[in-house]
């Protein structure tokens, strides 16, 4: 199973093995993007993150903490050939998956497989976070901070959401309950997305999120 076509990926790697070439290009039929730095990645733009980091020290570590927002861990893949258990227990903590190089070149089969089947059981989301930050900025005739809080409660339930489909991949015991909440704050943000579209027509907001 590759990345289905359309998905936008991006690779950070500052000496891009050429194991790490070959996994990528056998995993992705869409976009795919290289970084040398971490700063110059825009994370919600893409659907899969790769980040090469052979030495996964403390330095480093506090690298992709400092640079990748805990939102995006989820869809984060760190690949590293030596770290500590310190550094590994920590970002897994934080949602982050790790996996050790070098990779065979179908080494993402599962990891893609499990994200996947999650995501096709849950709505797909209206708004990109740059335009709910948009919206929630505006103020209409309504005079109230309606668009402002519903914006907030969408970011909110897309945090929560991609929680759950995390720890949905994940298996185990709670695996069902899991996939219960990840239904259940799937449905909640599409009402909620359905209302601030309301909103968004009566004030004629559409400008703001094209």
């Amino acid at each position: 199973m590759s990345a289905s076509a359309g998905e936008r990926w991006g690779v950070f790697s500052v000496q891009r093995p050429q194991w790490l070439k070959d996994c990528v290009s056998q995993q992705s039929d869409g976009e795919i993007k290289w970084f040398s730095e971490l700063t110059d990645i825009t994370f919600d733009k893409y659907d899969f993150l790769v980040i090469d980091m052979p030495s996964l020290s403390e330095v480093n570590e506090r690298e992709i903490v400092r640079n990748i927002p805990p939102r995006e861990a989820s869809k984060c893949l760190v690949v590293y050939r030596f770290a500590s258990r310190n550094q590994l227990r920590s970002l897994t903590d934080i949602g982050f998956k790790l996996l050790k190089g070098p990779l065979e070149p179908y080494a993402l089969v599962n990891l893609l497989g499990e994200k996947r089947q999650a995501e096709e059981r849950t709505s797909p989301r209206r708004y990109t976070e740059s335009q709910l930050g948009r919206l929630g900025a505006l103020t209409g005739s309504l005079e109230c901070e309606c668009p402002k809080h519903l914006s907030e409660l969408i970011v909110s339930l897309n945090q929560f959401e991609d929680y759950s489909m995390d720890c949905v991949s994940k298996g185990g015991e709670e695996a069902e309950m899991h996939e219960r909440l990840l239904k259940f704050t799937s449905r909640a943000r599409t009402i909620m997305e359905d209302a601030l579209a309301d909103i968004v027509e009566v004030e004629g907001y559409g400008d703001h999120i094209n």
